[in-house]
């Protein structure tokens, strides 16, 4: 059983309802007004309760601004509560750091179709940078997003990078497989990976698919073949995308390094491999434990079996077994 937090709900509205409801009386009238983008913390420590809207001050003191505040925020047609993903990466996540953790769940959206949750994207992000700025200080924070949910930490970054001349304020993000269909054109060129956090990591499975192949990160680990498909995939949402935030939840508990097995097969056109140092390469762990901050890509073979580790003898393809038990 995974182990319940204490959690809350803060409801947020859309974009355009909020600003027709706030007032400079009411500055967190966005949090009273029902919506269908809401925010989930969960402080890692007291007792559990729900509730629907609350003040600024008692989410300060369930959240106070001097420990670690983690965003975590799902991808398309997933939600808080109903992604297995989840609660495995919150709860890595709240022994990692402590602190609080705040999941945003845009579920209502993110059932439609990806043309239409695309279409919305800035909406979607206008919601998350709301809230950032409503628990302030940036130095605090640090963000995990998947596929789409990725882009919007994304896009959050940049809009509070644009507050300080273009300079990131938000420490670190670690982003798995960025969305690429609608992102990898000159319509989201203004907003980079790099320009988004001081440091940020992104865990490529899926490149040129689901997941971009446009690598601007300061650190890409490319997984599996050069990070465009796994030999683990399965039907989804265990393909080769959606195994990106489950090697991530692995990446708290086993170390996945550097390993060229496939660097000729990598080192090609768009997926060509950017050079890195050779020792930080071999000192860096893939995930939110990594230390090592030197700019560049890190291959990183996988297996067919979870955890995924390339030099688990058992499960290595093609020689391991063609199953996992």
């Amino acid at each position: 059983m995974i182990k319940l937090f204490l959690s809350f709900v803060l409801l947020a509205t859309l974009v355009n309802l909020a600003s027709s409801q706030a007032s400079s009386q009411d500055p967190y009238a966005i949090f009273n007004v029902p919506g269908r983008i809401f925010f989930q913390v969960y402080p890692a420590n007291g007792s559990p309760f729900n509730f629907t809207s609350t003040t600024m001050t008692n989410i300060l003191q369930a959240c106070p601004d001097n420990v670690p505040l983690s965003f975590i925020i799902h991808g398309w047609s997933e939600g808080v509560f109903k992604t297995k993903w989840i609660p495995y990466v919150l709860n890595a996540t709240l022994n990692y750091s402590g602190g609080c953790v705040v999941a945003m769940d845009y579920s209502y959206f993110s059932a439609m179709g990806y043309g239409d949750l695309v279409y919305r994207y800035f909406l979607l992000r206008d919601s998350l940078v709301n809230v950032i700025n409503l628990f302030g200080n940036y130095s605090r924070m640090h963000f995990f997003g998947f596929s789409f949910g990725a882009r919007l930490a994304i896009g959050a970054g940049n809009v509070i990078a644009g507050y300080n001349n273009g300079v990131p304020q938000i420490p670190r993000m670690d982003l798995c497989d960025p969305a690429g269909p609608n992102f990898m054109t000159y319509e989201f060129a203004f907003a980079p990976a790099q320009k988004a956090a001081t440091l940020v990591q992104v865990i490529n499975t899926n490149s040129f698919n689901y997941g971009t192949g446009i690598y601007d990160a300061h650190i890409n680990f490319k997984m599996g073949h050069c990070g465009i498909w796994q030999d683990g995939q399965g039907a989804p949402p265990m393909g080769s995308h959606g195994m990106c935030p489950y090697m991530y939840y692995y990446s708290f508990f086993n170390d996945y390094k550097h390993n060229p097995v496939y660097k000729a097969e990598c080192n090609y056109g768009y997926s060509a491999n950017r050079p890195i140092n050779a020792t930080c390469q071999q000192t860096m762990i893939m995930g939110r434990r990594n230390t090592v901050l030197c700019y560049g890509d890190v291959l990183i073979p996988t297996s067919i079996c979870p955890p995924y580790l390339y030099n688990n003898t058992i499960y290595n393809y093609p020689a391991g077994k063609a199953t996992c038990t």
